[in-house]
């Protein structure tokens, strides 16, 4: 229970870092050079500036495609946690037991720092799948967002 716990703790830290990539876009929409205006800014088309000050229901309702961009990359991310955790479970079990065992008296000991650094070198295998994982969630977390922004119709 506890090498579960160790394993996922570690596991969600990278995760979220991975998730402290999609703030910006969940929390401002999709960076302002990449909304077409002549400054920089938003172009024609473009949703209103500053998402922020919307409250997360009222932005839920008018604009229910970016919500499910959100909601899809987030079940994305959780999904390559889990296959991360279940991968270092099943991969590195006796060094987890190891790790635990070295550190439980004293985490600063040399044969805890040993422990870990045997563990990290055995996970890192499913931490590189699980940010594979993530890049893919986030890309596809890019084109969903890209996919709801209205294509500005030229007027004559």
């Amino acid at each position: 229970m506890h090498r579960k716990r160790e394993i996922k703790l570690m596991l969600s830290i990278l995760s979220i870092l991975a998730m402290g990539l999609t703030v910006d876009a969940w929390a401002g929409g999709l960076p302002r050079h990449s909304r077409g205006g002549p400054d920089g800014g938003p172009g024609p088309g473009a949703p209103p500036h500053g998402f922020a000050h919307f409250s997360r229901l009222a932005e839920r309702l008018i604009y229910p495609c970016r919500d499910d961009c959100v909601e899809a990359q987030h079940t994305c991310t959780e999904t390559a946690e889990a296959a991360a955790l279940t991968c270092a479970e099943q991969t590195c079990g006796t060094t987890v037991d190891a790790a635990r065992a070295d550190c439980a008296t004293e985490r600063r000991s040399q044969a805890c720092q040993d422990a870990v650094s045997a563990l990290q070198t055995c996970i890192q295998p499913c931490i590189d799948s699980q940010s594979s994982a993530v890049t893919s969630c986030l890309d596809t977390f890019q084109a969903c967002l890209g996919a709801c922004i209205p294509t500005p119709t030229p007027t004559p």
